[in-house]
């Protein structure tokens, strides 16, 4: 079996949570019964079906917030280096921390999903169960891949600092987390799941879907892609080397899922097909490279050693060292390419405007990778240069369009200068979709972080070449 699985099942599935689980779920039911003993048999079932879809919430939301300290927790306790070592697959301990860091957790979801099951069995169509049944362990699969993930992900910037991650590190915080969230969400799910108006409700999706297949589908579709991305992780943390394709065609697959879900109706008919995919792309890439921008490592080593490998023409280790930024950054200068020759062949204001917008955009987005490596290849670096660069954005990006908006509708170009979406909400909508609002403002701006930036990365190879 699986030793990472079973490790983790002996640390979670104490004797004291393996009587404890089960005494919990006993009194809440009873606590359900005691509320309204003399209630008719269908609106007491229904009670148990609250507070076991309730308790599931609960339990699944608290063991997310236990998988997001799952990799973490284990640097600082100084256990994981330890597991890296141990010849472990990769699978192994993905398996071992998605299931087994959770199991307590599952234990007792495990008993509030039986629970509920039963008791909606007397008032819904049988057919019904299982679809619940599947739309409710996809939705916690999910959550607690991801919390694997993301856990995975600060691996380094908790390696670096040394010190738990702040509020999930906390299993107390993360149970009145579950409480709030689990309380919230309970309402909603089960109305979602009692009514049959989610039946009835059709997702225009590439096919028509009702509501109570789309959203299981999601799930079950998501859940796959966070824990290739999770693999992908672990094979990174044992040194493994990994290539940006999973991560291209995750990309690839939003812009697919993300094309019919969006507005069409900005476009002509003529080109409406082949522009919605390229915005719906663009809107993709643009918003996953700030994201990674900040995520992934910038530190000086890395440089050293992508430029080391360059000059060796080992293509290879350039494609396993670049990150993940770049490629995604490619992919939005391509869609903006392409909305330039689309523009081009069918001028329109609408086109003309997405256009201006995504021009703006990449230069905000050249400038913003200027200001970072600035700040993290300094010659005197700060101890958190994460802090002092977020210091900056929130300067760019609320303070500054702030003061901009403040100064009037005579002053909407300055606005653009920070926020090119401003452009579609302005009367300036021809000037600024031909990119000349874009280009006066944003090459300017590039040009001086990169004057900043340029000599910081070229002292940084050139005390790799002494």
């Amino acid at each position: 079996m699986n030793p990472e699985l079973l490790r983790n099942l002996w640390l979670e599935l104490t004797p004291m949570r393996r009587w404890g689980v089960p005494f919990t779920v006993a009194m809440v039911m009873v606590l359900t019964f005691l509320v309204q003993p003399l209630a008719p048999p269908l609106m007491l079932a229904k009670g148990f079906a609250m507070s076991g879809l309730g308790l599931f919430a609960l339990f699944s939301i608290w063991g997310a917030t236990k998988a997001m300290n799952s990799v973490t927790g284990e640097i600082t306790s100084n256990t994981w280096d330890m597991q890296r070592l141990a010849g472990h697959r990769p699978w192994d301990l993905l398996v071992g921390k998605v299931l087994g860091s959770t199991s307590a957790e599952w234990y007792g979801a495990g008993m509030a999903l039986g629970i509920y099951l039963l008791a909606r069995a007397a008032s819904a169509p049988l057919w019904m169960l299982p679809l619940d049944l599947i739309t409710l362990v996809s939705a916690a699969l999910l959550a607690q891949a991801f919390g694997v993930f993301a856990s995975l992900a600060g691996a380094n910037t908790v390696r670096s600092m040394r010190r738990p991650p702040r509020g999930m590190g906390n299993q107390g915080a993360g149970l009145i987390l579950a409480l709030v969230i689990g309380s919230s969400l309970t309402p909603f799910a089960a109305l979602f799941l009692d009514t049959s108006a989610a039946n009835e409700l059709m997702v225009h999706w590439w096919i028509p879907l009702s509501m109570r297949i789309f959203l299981p589908l999601t799930f079950i579709t998501f859940f796959g892609w966070v824990v290739a991305g999770a693999h992908r992780l672990i094979r990174a943390e044992l040194q493994e080397p990994v290539r940006p394709w999973t991560w291209l065609a995750f990309l690839g697959f939003l812009t697919l899922y993300l094309y019919p879900l969006t507005v069409g109706w900005l476009f002509d008919d003529t080109n409406r097909s082949i522009t919605l995919l390229v915005c719906t792309a663009a809107m993709v890439f643009g918003a996953f490279v700030p994201m990674l921008l900040l995520g992934e490592r910038k530190d000086v080593v890395r440089l050293r050693s992508l430029a080391a490998a360059w000059r060796r023409g080992d293509r290879q280790s350039v494609l396993t060292q670049l990150p993940l930024w770049t490629f995604t950054l490619v992919g939005y200068v391509a869609c903006v390419a392409a909305l330039g020759v689309l523009t081009v062949l069918s001028p329109s204001v609408p086109m003309l405007t997405a256009f201006g917008v995504a021009l703006g955009v990449l230069l905000l987005m050249l400038r913003d990778i200027g200001l970072v490596m600035a700040v993290h290849l300094a010659p005197r670096p700060s101890r958190d240069p994460g802090m002092v660069t977020a210091f900056l954005f929130a300067i760019f990006y609320v303070l500054m369009p702030i003061l901009a908006g403040a100064a009037g509708d005579g002053f909407s170009w300055l606005l653009m200068m920070f926020v090119p979406v401003a452009a579609v909400l302005t009367d300036h909508i021809a000037v600024t979709a031909l990119g000349l609002t874009a280009l006066a403002w944003g090459v300017p701006l590039v040009g001086a972080t990169w004057a900043v930036a340029r000599p910081r990365i070229q002292l940084a190879l050139r005390e790799a070449d002494d």
